[in-house]
């Protein structure tokens, strides 16, 4: 059983492989095929990872490690609680980011069912994973087991990969290799829809035929802290955020940095801080998803937590169309309630959007 897994590449159910291994023992077709299934389940090489109730087998050495061990750029130190107020232009921000970590809001779900959409931070791009939201998960039948595969098919080249949903974890492992060959970076726009065969999905992303090269934001430590700079690069092969989008030479330099800052316990509002300040070097103002997307190359958060804390800091000012600027003269006070939010009634800037501040929809 195990040299039929292996050499099939991808799981098989006991009655299929029943009639390859000609079991010499007595007894009834059903008989033998529950002697299998049992003997599968007791043998540490073998994994059950049907979604269904007929057993479906493969084999724990062929399953990518982020299944049993979720990686650690992954393991969330910020997401949304519910409760959180944020602007209302955030809140679209919040459903194209597609961040699992913000997935509190069930009414979402609802809307737009047929295709789950997001763009890809730098944890997910170094683990080779993307989210599982309730939306994808919605697309999947019901499960009891703690991970099981799909089929990804490339929508430009029509080539197939196994990819594996871990539903409490809310991600899904197997990607590397696509995002790889995909030439994919942070801040890549990413659709996944349902194929016609069960258990199976598309995955997209848009070309860009442009290579004319530009000013683009690149991210890597020194000095033991994220440093982002402008570089004159070809622009990405794919079509991307560019408020989002960040190359990184050295993926693992940025990992080992999380490491760190995690250990060190980095607080949201030292993290959102650091990173404004990072980015504001370059122009003075930052979007919010800029900051967004440069937090997660420090500690994993959602981009409510972010969003809900230039909303409250009354030192971040919006200037309108996403972007923010920082008063110095105000750090440390805060802002209570939404209509001090809303307001902003200690900016002394003349042209601070005034942005209606809501209430995040929890569960």
């Amino acid at each position: 059983a195990e040299a039929m897994i292996y050499e099939a590449g991808h799981p098989l159910p006991a009655r299929e492989m029943l009639t390859e291994l000609e079991l010499s023992v007595a007894g009834s077709r059903d008989a033998q095929l529950f002697a299998l299934n049992r003997a599968l389940g007791e043998d540490s090489r073998f994994d059950n990872v049907s979604s269904a109730e007929d057993p479906i087998w493969f084999l724990r050495a062929l399953v990518p490690e982020a299944v049993y061990q979720r990686p650690s750029v992954l393991e969330p130190a910020f997401k949304a609680q519910g409760g959180e107020y944020i602007g209302l232009t955030m809140l679209d921000m919040v459903e194209e980011i597609g961040d699992e970590l913000d997935d509190v809001d069930a009414a979402a779900v609802l809307r737009d069912g047929n295709s789950m959409r997001y763009q890809l931070s730098f944890p997910h791009l170094h683990a080779g994973s993307m989210p599982a939201s309730q939306r994808l998960l919605r697309m999947m039948p019901a499960s009891t087991q703690r991970y099981f595969p799909i089929t990804m098919v490339d929508s430009r080249t029509k080539k197939r990969f196994d990819a594996w949903v871990v539903p409490e974890e809310r991600y899904v492992c197997g990607l590397k290799e696509w995002y790889t060959s995909s030439s994919l970076t942070v801040g890549a726009e990413v659709t996944v829809a349902p194929a016609d065969e069960a258990m199976t999905f598309t995955i997209t992303v848009a070309p860009v035929r442009s290579r004319r090269r530009d000013w683009l934001r690149t991210a890597s430590v020194a000095e033991g802290d994220l440093n982002v700079q402008l570089q004159q690069q070809a622009p990405p092969a794919v079509r991307v955020d560019a408020n989002m989008l960040f190359l990184v030479p050295d993926e693992e330099a940025i990992a080992e940095l999380m490491a760190q800052a995690s250990d060190a316990q980095l607080s949201l509002s030292a993290m959102v801080r650091s990173a404004f300040f990072e980015l504001a070097k370059l122009g003075g103002t930052v979007h919010a998803k800029s900051l967004y997307s440069a937090c997660n190359m420090l500690r994993r958060t959602g981009a409510v937590p972010v969003f809900a804390e230039l909303t409250r800091r009354a030192c971040y000012d919006p200037v309108g169309d996403g972007l923010w600027v920082y008063s110095p003269d105000l750090e440390g006070a805060v802002y209570r309630d939404p209509d001090e939010m809303r307001e902003r009634p200690l900016s002394t800037r003349e042209n601070t959007v005034r942005d209606q501040a809501i209430q995040y929809l929890g569960r």
